[in-house]
């Protein structure tokens, strides 16, 4: 910190333009909190989010993220194409988006996957029961060109145990012939691909709008120290919030809004389109949670099953 705080002291560094993704936002919530230290990091900064994880808090659309959406969108129609040509077929495909289920789920809505697995939820043993149990059933009712391939869509960070290849496997061995199943990973192809027309127009959009948030403040850092470290404003993420492009302040994101351990966002908007994914995967609701050993061992008790 002491020599990026000289180097900007060195090169007078009127402001600060970030355009980046968590990293870029830890970035800028350091270099806030070392303002009362090094005077010189009293600079205006302000970020611009741009990453496919779409997980910067202040924000809820992310540069990048519509592009990826787009790359794995079309990675997934092919694979259904090709689960259909060949019938009763599963693919799980493991998505991008780190502890952030957004890409994961947005997709499954897309493609119209049976199921999604993200970090939010979590995976148990009971939901791919019940998932099983399902596919198992549909397969035996299809009929005709409803007998088409299924798609199972799993972040990458949705369970340190369950990853894409054993899900299709449990997926496979459970099946007992009805189905086939197969694990698909597209990797970084979601990271690549021509840029999309939002993508384009919102990157110059917000990067002209974080110009002018800058240029408000003026080259006045290195005279009046002060002023710039009392304004919480100037360290701020630009984002989208509904129908608003609003400026949101570092430091209220770093206490209120900010999930540090798993770095995303403490409330995920896109959690709301979850219930939508599973009635339009015809998913079935999950069994009731199993109870704990104690709970079990009461209800032995009572029944005289258990002796002191």
């Amino acid at each position: 910190m002491e020599l990026i705080a000289s180097l900007i002291k060195k090169y007078r560094f009127d402001a600060l333009f970030l355009i980046g993704g968590f990293e870029a936002f830890h970035a800028i919530s350091q270099l806030r909190k070392a303002r009362s230290q090094y005077p010189s990091l009293c600079i205006p900064f302000t970020l611009l989010p741009a990453t496919i994880s779409n997980n910067v808090p202040g924000t809820e659309y992310s540069l990048g993220s519509d592009t990826c959406l787009n790359e794995l969108v079309a990675y997934c129609d092919k694979i259904k194409q090709s689960a259909s040509a060949t019938r009763r077929r599963v693919f799980v495909i493991e998505t991008q988006g780190g502890r952030s289920g957004y890409i994961a789920l947005l997709a499954g809505l897309s493609v119209g996957a049976s199921a999604v697995y993200i970090p939010e939820e979590g995976i148990s043993l009971q939901m791919l029961t019940a998932d099983v149990v399902h596919l198992k059933d549909v397969f035996a009712k299809d009929k005709g060109q409803t007998r088409a391939g299924r798609l199972v869509l799993i972040n990458e960070k949705a369970s340190r145990t369950y990853n894409a290849k054993l899900i299709a496997d449990i997926m496979r061995d459970e099946a007992h012939g009805r189905f086939e199943s197969r694990d698909s990973i597209p990797g970084h192809v979601q990271q690549g691909g021509v840029p999309s027309p939002m993508d384009r127009c919102r990157a110059v959009r917000l990067a002209i709008k974080c110009i002018q948030h800058l240029e408000k403040f003026g080259p006045k850092g290195y005279d009046r120290p002060e002023e710039i470290s009392q304004d919480s404003f100037t360290a701020s993420v630009i984002g989208i919030k509904g129908a608003d492009v609003v400026f949101s302040s570092m430091q209220d994101l770093e206490e209120n809004e900010t999930d540090w351990k798993n770095r995303r966002p403490t409330a995920a908007h896109w959690m709301a389109m979850k219930s939508v994914v599973d009635i339009l995967g015809g998913r079935p609701d999950y069994p009731a949670p199993v109870q704990t050993l104690e709970g079990l061992a009461a209800k032995d008790a009572k029944r005289g099953l258990l002796t002191k």
